[in-house]
């Protein structure tokens, strides 16, 4: 699998910080780049995307949305993304505490 290339989100696009477009690369509000979360849960999308196709990831993506009554939360791709992002903060910050 390659690594997604990170490109510049104009700070102007009032819908999201970051998104994720296969094979393109990851776009990200420039004040957003350091945020150590974001990216492993944009990450976490490249993945889906690389496993499932862009264009077959997108049509689920959308289904869930609408299944779930356009909730972003609750949408499965996102729960996933969530859970990688938070799994791996946590992990890091236990890891490093127990040599304290």
């Amino acid at each position: 699998m390659r690594y997604p290339k990170i490109k510049t989100l104009p700070s102007w696009y009032p819908m999201f910080d970051a998104i994720t477009v296969y094979p393109i690369g990851i776009f990200i509000k420039s004040e957003c780049r350091d945020d150590g979360r974001l990216l492993r849960h944009e990450n976490v999308h490249w993945v889906q995307q690389t496993q499932l196709g862009a264009v077959r990831f997108y049509s689920l993506y959308l289904y869930h949305w609408i299944r779930c009554g356009f909730s972003y939360s609750a949408n499965p791709f996102e729960k996933e993304a969530a859970e990688w992002e938070n799994a791996i903060s946590s992990m890091r910050i236990s890891t490093w505490r127990n040599y304290i």
